[in-house]
């Protein structure tokens, strides 16, 4: 059945509003209307983000301290899926949607060994979490739910950094 004899039908059977209320936010392929939410949250908080290196230095000769100094940025990471756009995530999260977070670095390491490094990386909250599409079941009391397989989020603390030997 085509989108148009759908909404002849709705109207026939007075199901117009329930059509009015389906946004392209949440419409499903082809502008069937359905409902798309994040669930399954679960938030991880103090985590160190070891995927993104705020600073690096690294000894030559055994006996030696490292130090780095800097201003940088962290960078705020979402998944999405089934035609989500990022900010419907971090709206659901309720956090920012900004890409990225300045982070002034600063460590000092203790005497290491030749060839190590030392590294910063950020600290924030990593979020995992599912997309669900959920059909109107008026119009389609068969079709199941879709998930999206489970997705991640991390989102830096301003100033927050970890400082270790790799």
């Amino acid at each position: 059945m085509t989108a148009r004899k759908l909404v002849a039908l709705a109207t026939g059977i007075g199901l117009i509003s329930v059509l009015a209320v389906a946004s392209p936010a949440n419409a499903a392929p082809g502008g069937l209307p359905s409902t798309t939410t994040v669930v399954n949250k679960v938030a991880h908080k103090n985590y160190i983000n070891k995927s993104q290196v705020l600073g690096e230095c690294r000894t030559v000769t055994a006996g030696q301290t490292c130090s780095f100094a800097n201003a940088t940025s962290s960078t705020r990471t979402v998944q999405v899926a089934l035609g989500v756009s990022k900010g419907f995530v971090t709206g659901s999260l309720n956090i920012s949607s900004a890409t990225t977070v300045s982070v002034t670095v600063s460590c000092t390491s203790g005497v290491m060994k030749a060839g190590q490094r030392y590294r910063a990386w950020p600290i924030g909250t990593r979020y995992d979490y599912r997309i669900k599409r959920a059909w109107n079941s008026v119009l389609f009391p068969n079709k199941p739910a879709e998930y999206s397989k489970v997705l991640h989020a991390f989102n830096p603390g301003k100033n927050r950094y970890a400082c270790g030997v790799v």
